[in-house]
């Protein structure tokens, strides 16, 4: 390990610095602060252009920025400006070291429990099992499926006439009346036994759990004489607000996290038999649900092994990596079409990549930049300044470290050219794996902050920065994210209680309305609750005429009565008008 990475010495990171070193650490330290501040006045400065109508109604991220933004980026713009000015003040020269510290690993126990024991309170205080997102949902659906030895349920024959009204959005029926679903399978995998175990919410927090253990794991490994960097790692993941918000859900990022962080576990160690795994587990990382948040993470690992000449150990990794991709690619036209498995060819995989990447435009340009204001407000306030004079100390870094900033890069630049707004979610959702590489960098960068602006002076910023992270990013997310589900939560809960055996709603009177068709796989919820848009005039007359059910239609004003923003909207600059 010590020849591929540099970085199991026990000299410090920045052995004996110059002046002229302690210079550019300061240097690194402020430019990270001003660059930081530049993605928060970029977010402040997009809020007014977000709120508009025209992006408001484009994507529910658009209007989720404009809400709930503006005080986790003036958060984020204190501790920043702060930092800046303390970069610009003398510091003694025995002041240049943060303290020394005892691992011991009872203490990163704890820390896990409690991301587990938060994420869990919050499924139940803040989103009250609610799940706002068809991405969480379809998880849920998919999850409930296979925690029944299923894959494709099958509507009941009496349903079977109207199952285009009843099938939530991400999820279609075929033409043999069973429900199929497209995302790949292991993350709703990971939460059926869950399901039938009968603590089926349990799942994500206790993935999010494991992770913070093992990103202390991999920092200890990577640094066994610096054991308060595996703290401070493991303290950058547990109080980033992204990973406890998301841990509340059921979105398939975590998971993502947690199959990454194992990967990098068995890339750190490099032994034989992990070595052997390795591929292995980014075959299964690539079918959690989509494949992009592996295969963008790992590039500049991998060409670590090609600089130190590893030949035959990349082919090795090279023969089982095509072969997963293929098989993933194989196994969801196999599901989208109902037919028997296709074999994916390599035309085939490049033309879906390059269909998904294309050149921005400056909306997207727009979007993008909404996208990184996200990073440094939904972790804790000093983490991104920590994790920019890092990359800024470029040569000061381990061959480690240097792998782990150009990866957060290709995530960034990668992400720039898939162009389309995250849709609802909390934080930015598609640089989630890069918080493995930002929880480690983080740590670095905090030594070299010691070095720049003194140990106590370094120490008081990172210890605040965590207790804000906690004492009032958290509530501020907390209150946040309730604003944002309230509304359809209320409503669903109201439709999902009356006495009927179906419930029709008008779901396009509602914007983003189609979200609210959470039906069981199988049917077992009553009321159903099915869209008016998917029924035609017969259909709809055929279902009242039904005599075994019992059918409610609602209006535009019954929506309005219990809380949906119902009504006129608008949808990319156009306004529709209701039913």
């Amino acid at each position: 390990m010590a020849e591929r990475f540099d970085s199991t010495s026990t000299e410090p990171v920045i052995p004996t610095f110059t002046r002229a070193e302690q210079d550019t650490a300061r240097r690194a330290v402020r430019m990270a602060a001003l660059g930081v501040l530049g993605l928060v006045a970029a977010g402040l400065l997009a809020i007014p252009r977000a709120a508009s109508p025209r992006f408001a109604a484009f994507s529910l991220f658009f209007e989720q920025f404009a809400r709930i933004e503006k005080f986790p980026l003036l958060l984020v713009a204190v501790f920043a400006l702060a930092m800046l000015i303390a970069a610009s003040r003398p510091v003694d020269a025995a002041e240049r070291d943060l303290p020394g510290a005892t691992y011991r690993p009872w203490i990163i126990a704890l820390l896990s429990l409690g991301v587990v024991i938060v994420a869990y309170a919050g499924i139940v205080l803040i989103f009250h099992r609610y799940l706002l997102a068809d991405d969480e949902y379809s998880a849920w659906f998919q999850a409930l499926s296979f925690s029944r030895g299923q894959r494709s349920p099958l509507v009941p024959p009496n349903w079977c006439p109207w199952i285009g009204s009843l099938t939530p959005s991400s999820i279609y029926s075929d033409e043999t009346c069973r429900w199929r679903l497209d995302y790949l399978p292991l993350h709703s995998m990971l939460q059926a036994p869950f399901i039938a175990l009968g603590v089926g919410r349990l799942g994500v927090p206790l993935t999010a759990g494991v992770s913070v253990w093992l990103v202390a794991s991999i920092a200890r490994k990577l640094w066994p004489a610096r054991p308060l960097r595996a703290y401070i790692a493991a303290l950058t993941l547990a109080t980033s607000t992204q990973v406890l918000i998301m841990s509340m859900t059921m979105y398939s990022m975590p998971t993502h996290l947690l199959f990454t962080l194992i990967w990098l576990w068995l890339y750190v160690d490099d032994r034989r038999w992990s070595n052997v795994l390795l591929p292995w587990v980014g075959v299964a990382a690539i079918g959690v649900h989509s494949p992009f948040p592996h295969l963008l993470f790992i590039p500049p690992f991998l060409l670590r092994y090609l600089r130190n000449r590893r030949f035959t150990f990349l082919g090795y990794l090279g023969v089982v990596y095509g072969v997963g991709v293929m098989y993933w690619y194989g196994f969801r036209q196999h599901i989208a079409q109902g037919t028997a498995t296709t074999v994916a060819t390599v035309g085939q995989t490049a033309s879906v990549v390059t269909g998904i990447f294309r050149l921005p435009t400056a909306l997207h340009g727009f979007t993008t930049a909404l996208h990184l204001a996200l990073v440094p407000s939904w972790n804790a306030p000093v983490v991104i300044v920590l994790v920019l004079t890092a990359m800024l100390a470029w040569r000061k870094l381990d061959s480690f470290s240097r792998d782990a900033a150009l990866s957060v890069i290709v995530i960034v630049v990668a992400r720039a050219f898939m162009p389309t707004p995250q849709g609802e979610g909390w934080g930015y959702r598609y640089i989630y794996d890069g918080l493995a590489d930002i929880a480690l960098l983080s740590a670095v960068g905090a030594e070299l902050l010691a070095h720049a602006i003194g140990r106590r002076r370094a120490v008081r910023f990172i210890v605040a920065s965590f207790v804000a992270a906690v004492a009032v990013q958290l509530p501020l997310r907390a209150w946040g994210v309730s604003s944002i589900i309230s509304p359809f939560r209320n409503g669903y809960e109201w439709m999902s209680s009356l006495p009927y055996d179906a419930v029709v709603y008008p779901s396009m009177n509602v914007q983003w309305g189609r979200q609210l068709v959470r039906n069981d796989p199988y049917l077992r919820n009553s009321p159903k609750i099915m869209s008016r848009s998917e029924l035609g005039r017969n259909d709809l007359a055929a279902l009242l005429a039904d005599s075994t059910k019992r059918v409610k239609v609602l209006t535009t004003d019954d929506l309005r009565a219990h809380g949906f923003p119902a009504g006129d909207y608008y949808l990319g600059g156009f306004r529709i008008k209701p039913y």
